[in-house]
């Protein structure tokens, strides 16, 4: 794959990946730059997604931190 009108940072990149010997080819390092761009959006939407599930799920109630504590000592005994 020749890899065309990519800035010149990018280039080097990619030749200093495929030097390493981690990767053989351009598309290697093409293919795993879009793998973690892949799973970089689905962290995101997921994020998304529980952020809204959390604002969607109504206020907090309130906590009371010493009977809780209270209770927990009293389930272990």
């Amino acid at each position: 794959m020749q890899v065309n009108n990519l800035a010149p940072y990018y280039t080097d990149l990619i030749k200093s990946a495929i030097d390493s010997g981690k990767y053989r080819t351009e598309s290697d390092v093409i293919e795993a730059g879009l793998e973690l761009l892949r799973k970089e959006e689905l962290q995101q939407s997921l994020l998304e997604s529980a952020i809204k599930h959390g604002e969607d799920s109504g206020l907090a109630l309130p906590f009371n931190n010493e009977e809780f504590k209270t209770k927990m000592h009293l389930k272990i005994k």
